[in-house]
């Protein structure tokens, strides 16, 4: 899978980064903790009320984190477990 370009999040306190892989439908979220995960399955609309979410923390939260979505957590390797 190519690198997907993330979008830089300044108003959050746990979300440093994001980025969208349209073509595997993939969402990457980048954590102020360092950690990074990527959500398979994420459609275009959930990535659209993403992009336009007054929090971008509390949205990944309500609708990925707190739904039990599936999800892989890049390794240090760059590998994703």
């Amino acid at each position: 899978m190519t690198s997907v370009k993330h979008t830089p999040v300044t108003n959050s306190s746990n979300v440093a980064s994001y980025g969208y892989d349209a073509e595997h439908n993939a969402l990457e979220v980048k954590f102020r903790s360092g950690s990074t995960y990527r959500y398979p399955k994420v459609s275009q609309a959930e990535y659209d009320g993403l992009t336009k979410a007054q929090s971008v923390g509390a949205y990944v939260h309500a609708n990925f984190a707190k739904r039990g979505r599936a999800f892989q957590k890049q390794q240090a390797d760059g590998s994703w477990a």
